[in-house]
């Protein structure tokens, strides 16, 4: 797992004032190769953001407000899929440690056995 600040520095500081501008930028180049799911509100997120260039030439992406004002919801789904394919090396970038004590079976569960058939395909 990776962390991601959104306000932290880029990499390419010559392209984007913060890690989230080049987030949406990098994810709009690796679109045409991932095969998403339909899913009405994820395209309405995915192209909601605006962007502008600043004064130094740079790609900025809209703050997330701004997105949200105009979409009347937070694009809670574009930005876990943003995050989920959010390009290592920001640098905010840090490892997190799997913590196994965290992960609770599901309530009324003991064993894989018994989950429902659906869990069957995952685990």
């Amino acid at each position: 797992m990776r962390a991601f600040n959104a306000a932290s520095s880029p990499r390419s500081v010559l392209d984007y004032p913060n890690r989230r501008s080049e987030a949406w930028f990098d994810f709009s180049e690796l679109l045409p190769t991932i095969d998403l799911d339909r899913d009405e509100q994820l395209a309405a997120d995915l192209v909601a953001p605006r962007y502008s260039i600043d004064s130094r030439g740079r790609r900025v992406v809209e703050p997330k407000d701004a997105t949200k004002k105009r979409l009347g919801r937070s694009p809670d789904r574009a930005d876990a899929v943003l995050m989920a394919f959010a390009v290592e090396g920001g640098a905010s970038a840090a490892s997190i440690e799997w913590e196994p004590s965290l992960i609770r079976e599901p309530v009324g569960y003991t064993r894989s056995s018994d989950l429902p058939p659906a869990y069957d395909d995952v685990l």
